[in-house]
């Protein structure tokens, strides 16, 4: 089928760019997500397949995946953008309805060959919801990111309807780093636990 981005542009609007108060996090590069200790295994209600994510980019940007030994490892060549209308993108997308009506937060367990902010988006039908996470360069970094930390495409922060997600992307994007930039995203363990998560 037509991979995501070129059907639904990263930024979910025809002038490019997050409105509203999606904006102004995404400029100040403030990150939704925080550094925790480790999800405990019961605490993982919704831990994801690995092998079931898929690489999806913009037609100049490159996306690559493949799972080892149980790690999801992705490398990508971001595109620089073809003005600030036409941001370049790179995902790895998992196209399936999600009920996460128990869920408190996003987390991953993962390790990025650069010091970069990544984008996680979850999409309920036309509602797209997006939050971030930073890595450090080179260090396995538990992260978890509360529900209620995301932004709602056209309007402000709100929670995602959690029993009828039905897509869930972890990107790089122009429109939050600047490109052309070539990086490693490598992934131990990622999902959606319930209650609160350590600190």
């Amino acid at each position: 089928g037509t991979p995501w981005s070129l059907s639904n542009p990263l930024t979910g609007l025809p002038g490019g760019g997050l409105p509203g108060e999606a904006a102004a996090a995404a400029a100040s590069g403030t990150a939704s997500g925080v550094d925790a200790a480790p999800v405990p295994e019961d605490a993982r209600i919704h831990p994801l397949d690995l092998g079931l994510l898929r690489p999806e980019s913009d037609p100049r940007s490159r996306i690559a995946y493949r799972v080892e030994a149980g790690q999801g490892i992705s490398d990508w060549s971001l595109a620089a953008p073809a003005g600030e209308a036409a941001p370049t993108s790179c995902a790895l997308a998992l196209r399936r309805r999600l009920d996460l009506g128990q869920a408190a937060g996003f987390y991953i367990q993962a390790r990025s060959s650069e010091e970069l902010r990544y984008l996680v988006e979850l999409r309920s039908g036309d509602r797209w919801y997006y939050a971030s996470f930073r890595l450090p360069a080179g260090a396995w970094t538990w992260t978890r990111v509360p529900l209620d930390r995301f932004y709602r495409v056209m309007r402000s922060r709100e929670r995602p309807p959690l029993a009828g997600v039905d897509s869930l992307f972890v990107s790089v994007s122009s429109f939050t780093l600047a490109a052309p930039l070539s990086g490693r995203l490598e992934i131990a363990a990622a999902g959606f636990y319930g209650g609160p998560a350590p600190e």
